[in-house]
């Protein structure tokens, strides 16, 4: 089983939410192929992202981002993520940041 996690926001600098995504797969190499094609796709058909390193969610438009995620959805995977509201967590907890990271990170 290989898992991907990833990241987006912050926990207390700025913006209102923290996401954690998971997408675990028992193949690597098709999940990456799916996901290289997608973004490849998307490039072709949307010159303004043709410059673009990484394809960031937070500047792409919601027909980019149900795209990639049905794309990626197609293969055998499956997708987990958590969603904190940064304001409603507690500012111990912001302090402790790896804490929290962790502790997010085992849901």
């Amino acid at each position: 089983m290989f898992l991907f996690v990833d990241e987006s926001g912050n926990l207390g600098r700025d913006g209102r939410y923290f996401v954690i995504a998971c997408i675990a797969t028992v193949s690597a190499s098709s999940l990456e192929k799916r996901v290289k094609k997608s973004v490849l796709k998307v490039k072709q058909r949307f010159p303004q992202y043709r410059d673009e390193v990484e394809l960031k969610a937070s500047r792409s438009s919601p027909v980019i981002k149900d795209f990639v995620i049905r794309n990626v959805a197609a293969k055998d995977v499956q997708i987990s993520y958590v969603v904190v509201d940064v304001p409603q967590v507690a500012p111990e907890l912001k302090e402790a940041k790896n804490c929290l990271y962790t502790f997010l990170l085992h849901f």
